[in-house]
């Protein structure tokens, strides 16, 4: 009959199983290995050789989480650690703000683009009103020209209100 020796890691106070090969005939087993076979793999655990008998340890190695609410990945055998967290600890209230800041300066940002475009939609309206003959016509552009003035007096009042709102948050408001 074929023996094999089971190593662990006899470094490590869980002495977590390591490898197999076979055993030498006639030898006995190294410091760091057994003779006894380890059991079977189970999802979740390790297999460990503790006090001359195989048992099971949780193993969430590799698994990412927040411990006491700094982002960690779990490198070690055992059960969680005290304050582990799988899901982030809320946002602060600078967190919060500084993300309201950040959204702020977004729309500023979408609203001048958009405002551009409107003004230079106005200028391009107003230069063919002024060089376009004809009441049918000139109509029709008037129109177009009063729509674009209302959507660029829309955009103004949407910039105050956004502004306004930032204001507030750099003035340590919420």
């Amino acid at each position: 009959m074929t023996e094999y020796n089971y190593y662990f890691d006899d470094t490590d106070p869980l002495k977590p199983y390591r490898s197999e090969c076979v055993a030498n005939k006639g030898s006995l087993p190294p410091l760091n290995a057994t003779r006894i076979a380890p059991p079977p793999e189970v999802e979740g655990k390790w297999r460990v050789f503790k006090g001359g008998k195989w048992g099971y340890v949780e193993d969430h190695r590799g698994e990412e989480g927040y411990l006491n609410g700094v982002p960690t990945e779990i490198k070690a055998l055992g059960p969680y650690p005290s304050g582990w967290s799988a899901t982030p600890p809320p946002p602060t209230a600078e967190e919060i703000r500084a993300q309201s800041i950040a959204e702020c300066q977004a729309k500023l940002a979408e609203i001048d683009l958009k405002s551009t475009r409107s003004i230079r939609a106005i200028k391009v309206l107003e230069d063919e009103i002024s060089t376009t003959t004809g009441l049918a016509g000139n109509a029709e552009l008037v129109q177009k020209l009063a729509v674009e003035k209302s959507y660029l007096s829309n955009l103004e009042t949407q910039a105050k209100a956004e502004r306004d709102k930032l204001a507030g948050l750099l003035n340590g408001g919420e």
